[in-house]
């Protein structure tokens, strides 16, 4: 009953900053809808940012992903000093691995446009290209503010890695009224990357007075570093066969008319709205908790609160899913029909929405799940889930 209230506090606090952080990611929607409707310039920004966003995700997501549970055993049956070496080895490893990746992402990024974006017009193509080189920063910068969120997460300390959403929104928001009158979606890509770079640096106060320190070395023959290296390859395999469905349908949609790919991406945001308030709230919480059972080896209580987690993800995610489906017309027109964005727009973006709201209760239970798996330190179930739907 003590963890599933401290679950219940968490994903509470992590919910009401979230919901900050989600009101303004939907006001960052509906300026950029408003300045760019479904146009080339907002499927070039979308496409661009799909590309150091897949490499992220993938990365530094798997990273993240693979660190709390091994951090969290550190720290409970080690100690600051041992889990500080983790950390810090860790976080310098990520920092030049993912510095090397993003300057040969800018070198290749035609190549790469090409790759992802093959129906686009010639035009598109290069707008593309110029926005991808500009954004690509972002593997570096989303990687660091994950790893620091996971650390800050171990810690349970929530609220810090919580408020980054905000923080990136309403960066983005700013930016669009600074710079776009006159640099059009250049400018957008620029507050994306500044967006990115405050995540990161409103999260580093946060570590202080968290018995850690900062050591500037990387070992790889440290064992914590080790037996992440060994969990989070297949991390990646999973979260890589995930994003590619995600990247094929943005590839499908750059051969359709102009727009789909916009409007795909609209309807995207509003069935993620209740994922990412309660799915990503209760996951938030729930993860950390997890792994420091796995640590004690209390399974029977592990088994509890995962059973207590996807009870939570049911409660919010199938009325969520029920409202949508029925009223996605009227909500796609109140948010976003303004500006550029007009009734034809609302009617594609309706009509994808109705598809995607029909898997939300499974994308929500598909992840606590997950993550039970990855407080046990066993990443290769998860993929072998993936790859075999």
């Amino acid at each position: 009953m003590t963890e599933k209230r401290t679950l219940l506090k968490a994903a509470g606090l992590i919910l009401a900053i979230s919901i900050i952080g989600r009101l303004l990611g939907f006001v960052r929607e509906q300026v950029i809808a408003a300045n760019f409707g479904t146009s080339m310039a907002t499927d070039a920004y979308l496409m661009a940012f799909t590309i150091p966003n897949l490499i992220y995700v993938i990365i530094g997501g798997a990273l993240a992903t693979a660190f709390i549970p091994v951090f969290t055993d550190t720290h409970i049956n080690q100690g600051n000093q041992e889990s500080s070496r983790l950390a810090s080895y860790t976080g310098n490893l990520a920092l030049v691995v993912m510095s090397i990746i993003a300057l040969l992402g800018i070198l290749i990024a035609p190549l790469l446009v090409s790759l992802i974006a093959p129906g686009f017009s010639p035009e598109a193509h290069e707008m593309t290209v110029k926005l991808t080189r500009i954004m690509f920063p972002c593997v570096l910068l989303a990687t660091l503010s994950m790893l620091l969120g996971g650390i800050l997460n171990s810690l349970r300390h929530f609220a810090m890695p919580a408020f980054t959403a905000a923080a990136f929104s309403g960066t983005v928001i700013i930016s669009v009224f600074l710079l776009v009158p006159d640099m059009g979606v250049t400018g957008l890509a620029l507050g994306t990357v500044l967006g990115m770079a405050i995540q990161v640096l409103i999260q580093i106060p946060a570590l202080f007075g968290r018995g850690l320190r900062y050591i500037p070395r990387i070992s790889l023959d440290n064992a914590g570093v080790r037996r992440i290296g060994e969990l989070v390859f297949p991390v990646m395999i999973g979260t890589g066969v995930n994003q590619i469905y995600v990247t094929i349908d943005r590839i499908l949609a750059s051969t359709l008319s102009v727009g789909s790919l916009a409007a795909l991406n609209f309807a995207n945001k509003l069935m993620f709205l209740p994922f990412n308030l309660f799915v990503v709230a209760v996951n938030t919480a729930v993860f950390p908790s997890l792994s420091a059972l796995a640590a004690r080896n209390d399974h029977e209580e592990l088994g509890n609160t995962m059973v207590f987690g996807l009870n939570l993800i049911a409660l919010f995610t199938i009325p969520a899913a029920i409202v949508l489906f029925a009223l996605s017309e009227p909500i796609v027109r109140v948010l976003f029909e303004r500006g550029a964005f007009d009734a034809h727009s609302t009617a594609m973006t309706s009509f994808a929405l109705r598809f995607f709201v029909l898997g939300l209760f499974a994308q929500g239970a598909y992840n606590v799940i997950n993550r039970t798996y990855y407080a046990l330190q066993d990443t290769k179930t998860p993929v072998k889930i993936s790859i075999s739907v």
